[in-house]
């Protein structure tokens, strides 16, 4: 017999309406021709009233598609108070053949259960889609009267949405089916167990009520007669559920909550999703690109062959690729503008928003490129960055020596979808290219054709689409304020050299929609003409891209934007050109690097050959010869595009790093002092000689700065990614953590230590000897500090490994923005600079005090113990941002004093994106528009100012044009 929950042809959408505007949305079951099962609260407002309309539409969306009928129907019978259940009679009988079954779940086992719904969560472009509702069903749960309901265990459930929605609204309704038995009827969702429980009424408390039995008589259906329904006994065959969630699948589905969360609050994604859509014109890519093999250029010519007037269908054939082989390879292929980023972004959203795709295919997450550096092998590179923007995947896999994300990433369960590969420098084109070719996960890439010349030596790449240019009917069709304009537009042939030069500025979605922005801030369209008549195609486009951003900040003329307006137009184009300008310094100086160390190997190769001038018979295995240089996270490139926050500030040269790091930390130290001092009545030259103490511990602090900047010991100036928590975890977890982080953590302690030690020591010594103190007196000082400075440093490091007991893994629903990143951070180095200047000033005053009595001792506590805590903070990221970002740069003014509220409204505004923890601009040539030519890389306290009205350019040790970064097409 066929199971009754899978007789789809019974399945019913129910609409109640008033004035032909749909009010409610529920699920019914068809338990007899004409005659509709479905929850009260669907209905019941319309019990009664004239004005409202019931329409139910009957059968599977798979079955009657778009065309399906809604015939009328009416409540003829609706349960009393506790009784969330109704019935329907439709206008028109449908044909259904057999009866259900009725049934209620007995028993202590767990019951399986199965049924059909129409939850909002599946609700995509205008149609109601259908989810299968399934899990465990516990007989026990529940309680009595109003409260005996059943608990639907989902196994698959929608996340909670950011705002008010309800994911499972519109399921309402559905029936509950086990063992091929009507057991009840969905009510509600209970949100206290995470969208994973649902509530039913129980058929045995409705089937039985005399109102009900006498509805069903009056239309000629026989009293349901309930069969006892429990779970199947067990045999040695069976195989028992699995007793708690498969720790791979929550991870899966903590990444996609947390990437898609990041793109609906994209204020840009969502104009996309809501305005009008721009035309998506593709061709395959070229064959030099993808190769000649049948399957490359018959995947390739697919997706391009079928005319499409929006992205939709595009996305589905994109998808479709991963569906069929998960570890798929594509690419998209497009100019400057073309729309690659937005396209990409758009697929990202729709597949992470259907909620069967982790069973289907891998979770897709975007990635920026111009970071990667082919020396570093692609998935330990994915894996950084995932664990950069997504910290919860960074944990240990509980039986692999290797990440989450290092797990997810070599399974294949993550689709790369790599960014920018123009962004890349020239001449690590061709061995990206190679290792690409060579990956076996699976990606999805965008670059300019001109990138990928060099792939014609190898015979392709992979499949992928190439996106072209706007037409004049596109023209046409969108911009119908444009009339006078759009005459000239599509007369081209009259050979006007400004007409045809507004076209092709236009011909991009990106310069499209800044044209939109100009307009709509009160500029005329006729006037883009005038200046066509006497601008290049550049000044063009860097008066539209002007317009937008006044239009940004503009609530005249963006009346969407955010209500705060805390900066001018004028300001926040000057502080977003510092911020441009710090990645064109990032880029270039690392590019300049990049090339020394490069002629650096060229030459020591060079060398070797001409000692050994024989040829070696394995040239890849010749003794000596220079291998590629291993890259860890922390010495790869700059990425041009990334704005994080524990990077700003370091355009700055590292000498004027130092200098105001550690000025700042031995002058507040000082000040400090002197006011201890003057409170404890202490003379004015024991005060003033802590002043000069704390003067030279920030120095000395200053210098260890320098050289952990530049040797990278224990990655000091990395966001953290733990969470200080208490007792949230095991103590065998914690004693691991600690344990863990000894040799890091107290081995950095003890380098700082030596370095601050012979710093400080000397220059101590050197004041000695300049206030006449004898040769063994300054011997004894310089020696005194060679010995203490480490034993200093290494228990400030034990104490920092000992606060490892506090710290957690971050969970898959914590937030893992910039904002929160910041803060998270700022709280683990506050505790860590606490304890540690804590324990210094303990022992440090306990050692003064004893020697040298109580009232010096509590001054030298105090000194040692601030400068302590101190240092520890600016040798942190949050410490660098603190006293580079917070205080240097807006005293400059080069940056505002509240920076994050500027980032945060700069991306409500649609200037900026983030992407994890980091932000990028929303546009590469905004963003190349921006900024300024800077001086050589690594001069100067911050990237110069320069008035250049040609190209934009970076300085490095020859000027080179700055790389774009991957567009992001118009909306």
């Amino acid at each position: 017999m066929t199971r009754a929950e899978l007789e789809r042809q019974r399945l019913a959408l129910v609409r109640v309406s008033e004035a032909a505007r749909v009010r409610r949305v529920g699920t019914g079951y068809l338990i007899a021709p004409g005659l509709v099962l479905t929850a009260g609260h669907v209905v019941r407002e319309s019990v009664g009233s004239a004005s409202h309309e019931i329409h139910v539409g009957v059968g599977h969306p798979k079955d009657t598609g778009r065309d399906r009928p809604f015939l009328p129907g009416k409540v003829c019978w609706i349960g009393p108070d506790g009784l969330d259940v109704a019935l329907l009679r439709l206008k028109d009988e449908t044909d259904v053949r057999g009866t259900v079954r009725w049934g209620r779940a007995v028993g202590n086992a767990i019951v399986r259960y199965d049924g059909l719904a129409f939850p909002f969560a599946v609700y995509k472009e205008g149609q109601h889609n259908v989810e299968h509702l399934r899990g465990e069903l516990p007989p026990l749960s529940g309680g009595y009267g109003s409260q005996d309901l059943y608990s639907l265990n989902q196994y698959i459930a929608p996340r909670i949405p950011p705002n008010d929605t309800q994911a499972w609204a519109g399921a309402s309704g559905a029936a509950v089916f086990c063992q091929d038995h009507l057991v009840g009827v969905v009510i509600h969702n209970d949100e206290e167990f995470d969208n994973r429980c649902l509530r039913a009424l129980p058929a045995r408390r409705f089937a039985t009520e005399p109102t009900f039995v006498e509805a069903l008589r009056k239309c000629g259906v026989a009293p349901p007669a309930l069969a006892n329904v429990s779970a199947p006994p067990a045999t040695l065959t069976d195989v028992p559920a699995p007793s708690r969630p498969d720790p791979r699948i929550a991870k899966l589905h903590g990444l996609k909550d947390s990437v898609l969360a990041e793109l609906e609050r994209d204020p840009v994604q969502r104009e996309v999703r809501i305005g009008r859509p721009l035309p998506v014109h593709c061709k395959a890519a070229p064959e030099e690109f993808t190769g000649r093999k049948s399957d490359t250029r018959r995947i390739s010519e697919s997706l391009a062959s079928t005319p499409r007037p929006g992205q939709e269908q595009l996305l589905n054939d994109i998808a479709a690729v991963y569906l069929e082989k998960k570890r798929s390879r594509l690419m998209v292929l497009g100019q400057a503008g073309s729309g690659k980023s937005v396209l990409i972004r758009r697929f990202a959203q729709a597949r992470l928003e259907d909620v069967g795709w982790i069973e289907q295919g891998p979770v897709p997450v975007i990635f920026s490129l111009g970071s990667w550096n082919p020396d570093i092998r692609l998935g330990n590179w994915l894996t950084e960055r995932l664990e950069r923007d997504h910290s919860f995947l960074a944990g240990q896999h509980h039986s692999k020596q290797r990440t989450w994300a290092a797990e997810l990433i070599e399974n294949g369960d993550v689709l790369a979808i790599l960014d920018g590969f123009d962004e890349m420098a020239k001449e690590l084109y061709k061995p990206a290219l190679d290792k690409l070719k060579d990956s076996k996960l699976p990606i999805l890439l965008t670059s300019r054709p001109e990138a990928l010349v060099s792939v014609q030596e190898d015979g392709g790449l992979f499949p992928g689409i190439e996106l072209t240019g706007l037409t004049l009917a596109d023209y046409n069709d969108q911009l119908g304020a444009w009339e006078g304009v759009l005459k000239k537009l599509n007369d081209q042939d009259s050979g006007d050299a400004a007409v045809a030069r507004l076209a092709d500025v236009l011909s991009t979605p990106l310069m499209f929609t800044m044209a939109e922005h100009f307009r709509r801030s009160g500029g005329r369209p006729a006037d883009l003409l005038e200046l066509a008549k006497h601008d290049s195609p550049t000044a063009l486009q860097g008066h539209l891209l002007d317009s937008f951003l006044s239009r940004a900040y503009s609530s005249q003329h963006n009346p969407d934007a955010p209500r705060r307006q805390r900066w001018s137009a004028d300001n926040a184009k000057k502080w977003l050109g510092y911020l441009a300008t710090h990645l064109t310094v990032l880029s270039a100086r690392q590019q300049s690097e990049e090339e020394r160390r490069r002629e650096k190997q060229r030459r020591e190769q060079q060398r070797r050959q001409e000692q050994q001038p024989e040829k070696h018979p394995h040239p890849e295995r010749q003794p000596g010869r220079q291998q590629p240089r291993r890259q860890w996270p922390d010495q790869q490139q700059w990425d041009a595009q990334d704005i994080a926050w524990w990077q700003l500030g370091t355009a700055m040269s590292l000498p004027m790093r130092m200098i105001v790091s550690g000025s700042l930390c031995g002058l507040v130290s000082g000040t400090v002092c002197v006011l201890v001092g003057f409170l404890a009545q202490a003379p004015l030259s024991v005060s003033l000689t802590l002043f000069m103490n704390g003067l030279g511990i920030g120095v000395g602090f200053g210098l260890v700065h320098g050289i952990a900047s530049k040797i990278d010991v224990g990655s000091p100036f990395k966001p953290s990614r733990m969470q200080i928590a208490i007792g949230s975890e095991t103590r065998q977890r914690r004693w691991e953590r600690v344990r863990k982080s000894f040799l890091p953590r107290a081995g950095s302690g003890l380098v700082g230590g030596v370095v601050f030690g012979f710093v400080y020591g000397g220059a101590i010594a050197v004041y000695a000897k300049a206030l006449a103190f004898p040769w063994l007196a300054v011997a004894l000082i310089l020696g005194n500090w060679i010995v203490a400075g480490p034993l200093i440093g290494l228990g400030i490091g034990i104490v920092l490994t000992l606060t490892a007991w506090f710290e957690r893994e971050p969970e898959p629903n914590e937030s893992t923005d910039a904002a929160d990143r910041l803060r998270t951070n700022r709280t683990i180095v506050l505790v860590q600079a606490s304890a540690a200047g804590l324990a210094l000033a303990l022992g440090y005053g306990a050692a003064v005090t004893h020697f040298n009595g109580r009232a010096l001792g509590l001054q030298h506590a105090v000194s040692a113990g601030l400068a302590g805590a101190l240092g520890v903070i600016t040798l942190t990221a949050w410490g660098r941002w603190l006293v580079l970002v917070r205080f240097w740069l807006p005293l400059l003014g080069h940056l505002p004093w509240r920076v994050n509220a500027f980032l945060d409204e700069a991306w409500d505004r649609g200037v900026l994106r983030r992407t994890g923890a980091v932000y990028q601009f929303r546009h590469a040539q905004l963003r190349d528009h921006l900024a300024k030519p800077p001086k050589e890389p690594g001069r100067g306290s911050g990237p110069a100012d320069a008035d250049d009205d040609g190209p934009r350019t970076v300085a490095g040790p020859r000027t080179t044009p700055h790389r774009s970064a991957p567009d992001d097409g118009g909306t």
